[in-house]
């Protein structure tokens, strides 16, 4: 997801993409909200993690810091919305990509 998130705000900035590239990161992208808003606002990977390590959490996130864990969502969440402002001032005020 975060090759995703950075590859559509690689498109705004630039202006450069793969059309299909473009379309799949924005669905993965999407479906991974959906999937997070669906989950009660916590990761699904979160569930299997903590029952594989027995440890408990709000935050606990096996891949990063523990201080990080709380910040993703909001950080990742602000990537993807700059990313999704970029691409519609591109698309409408700059006539699309190159």
């Amino acid at each position: 997801m975060v090759a995703s998130i950075a590859y559509v705000l690689f498109a705004g900035i630039t202006g450069k993409s793969t059309p299909w590239i473009l379309d799949a990161a924005l669905v993965l992208v999407t479906l991974e909200c959906i999937v997070f808003v669906g989950n009660g606002w916590r990761c699904p990977l979160t569930t299997v993690a903590v029952s594989i390590s027995g440890r408990q959490g709000k935050d606990y996130a096996p891949m990063i810091p523990e201080k990080l864990g709380r910040y993703t969502p909001s950080l990742f969440g602000a990537l993807f919305g700059l990313a999704l402002i970029l691409l519609v001032v591109r698309i409408t005020l700059l006539g699309g990509f190159r």
